[in-house]
């Protein structure tokens, strides 16, 4: 079949629906389109709206055999009497093609979308009618039309941003998905794919860190496995092309965040380049995800002061508590590595503010007591065994309010439990076992326990 759409009545010229004996069709849909601006009702009303009724009945009784003659009226006498003509036309014969098996499939496919077609003319555009429209020729005649369709997905991405409308996920996937096989078949060159994805991209970085953040990493990651697979773009022949735009404008904020998103879409995020675009988007454009990559990367570098202040800038502009906790003990194992124990205390504390009921936070708060031996005394004497007892008593508490920490928790507490003091120790230093005993260094008022 011959590329539809070129115009209302091109696209018309095989529609089944008006496909009668004797009848010319150029001359029917001129007549469709002109009636257009004729009065909503037609030349007769009163019959417009009893064919209206008559349609409705058997449409709702899903008769749509017998609704049909009633509705084809309506459609070539009145077709801007209801914009539901055009949507419950499409239902029923999207119905016909599914369940009618002596149907004309051909022309039933032709018939839904010459009805999105003087839908748009009679009704005006919209991206949602545009998406319709875009969908069924995607659906029903894109081989042969491949570049067509495309455009009318180009189009539709258009309206969408114009009235400045999310675009439905499954429209991105199948945009690219048509752009990819399109190149494939020698219509389109690699450029235009690459073109195409940056829009696409753009739009996914707009809602990558909303509700439907999984969706959309998950469609970002499939595409650019469809597009390296098919050699079209990787991460060796987009950095050059990036680079050279950076550094002819590197201080634009359209081209870093362009510059960003084309990279990090590519997972070409392992090179100096994108490390110092990042540091200028965290700044024009700060997210928790940014923050965590160059925390990321200065860790590499060992640079533990830059490291501390990127999470730190996540941590304060996250608005989720379970990510804020996971950062805050980030800090807190970063400092215990650090054996800056105090530090290390401090954030895991922190973390409990947040939640809790966090039982990493008393599992590295208690790590930090155990590792302070020689900060408690000399490291083998009897003060420095009595921070074991604080230890073991915030691992116990771990357990208590985290179950899933109890195995790690338990693993600690048997390994320590033997540098407990002796009751040798506790009778030299006159405590008894089951009293109350302060440790000085930390303040921690604990129940005297001996090791054997």
């Amino acid at each position: 079949m011959t590329r539809l759409g070129a115009s209302i009545i091109m696209t018309l010229i095989s529609i089944g629906v008006f496909s009668q004996k004797n009848i010319n069709i150029e001359n029917l849909v001129k007549q469709i389109t002109a009636n257009c601006n004729e009065a909503k009702f037609g030349k007769d009303s009163i019959k417009t709206v009893l064919n209206t009724s008559l349609y409705r009945e058997f449409y709702d009784n899903k008769n749509y055999k017998e609704a049909l003659p009633y509705w084809k009226y309506l459609i070539e006498n009145a077709p801007k009497s209801s914009e539901n003509l055009y949507i419950r036309g499409v239902k029923m014969y999207k119905y016909f093609l599914k369940n009618d098996e002596d149907i004309n499939k051909d022309s039933t496919k032709d018939t839904i979308l010459a009805l999105q077609d003087i839908r748009l003319y009679c009704f005006g555009k919209s991206a949602k009618k545009l998406k319709n429209k875009t969908f069924d020729w995607y659906s029903y005649r894109k081989k042969g039309n491949e570049k067509f369709v495309l455009d009318l997905f180009y189009t539709t991405f258009e309206q969408y941003n114009k009235e400045k409308k999310s675009i439905p996920i499954n429209f991105l996937s199948y945009y690219v998905d048509l752009a990819i096989n399109s190149h494939k078949k020698g219509m389109i060159i690699s450029d235009e794919v690459v073109s195409i994805f940056s829009k696409v991209n753009e739009e996914i970085e707009k809602n990558i860190e909303g509700e439907k953040k999984v969706e959309y990493t998950s469609l970002q990651n499939n595409i650019i496995v469809k597009l390296n697979k098919e050699g079209i773009i990787d991460c060796e022949n987009i950095l050059p092309v990036v680079e050279n735009t950076y550094q002819t404008n590197p201080n634009d904020t359209i081209v870093i965040l362009k510059s960003y998103k084309k990279l990090k879409a590519l997972s070409c995020t392992e090179n100096k380049l994108f490390l110092e675009i990042a540091v200028k988007v965290s700044e024009i454009k700060p997210s928790v995800a940014i923050f965590k990559y160059l925390a990321r990367k200065t860790e590499k570098d060992v640079d533990i002061d830059k490291v501390i202040l990127y999470i730190n800038k996540a941590i304060e502009i996250s608005q989720d508590d379970i990510q804020k906790e996971k950062l805050t003990m980030k800090i807190a194992s970063i400092y215990y590595s650090q054996f800056k124990l105090s530090k290390a205390r401090e954030f895991a504390n922190k973390a409990l503010k947040i939640n809790p009921n966090s039982g990493k936070a008393y599992l590295t708060i208690g790590r930090t007591y155990a590792s302070s031996g020689k900060i408690c005394g000399t490291g083998t004497d009897f003060k420095s065994h009595t921070i074991v007892w604080a230890a073991i008593d915030v691992w116990k508490k771990a357990i208590a309010v985290d179950k899933s920490v109890q195995a790690e928790a338990q693993k600690l507490i048997n390994k320590y439990i033997q540098y407990m003091p002796t009751k040798q120790e506790l009778f030299l230093n006159n405590i008894t076992i089951g009293s109350r005993y302060t440790i000085s260094c930390f303040g921690f008022t604990t129940t005297v326990r001996s090791s054997d």
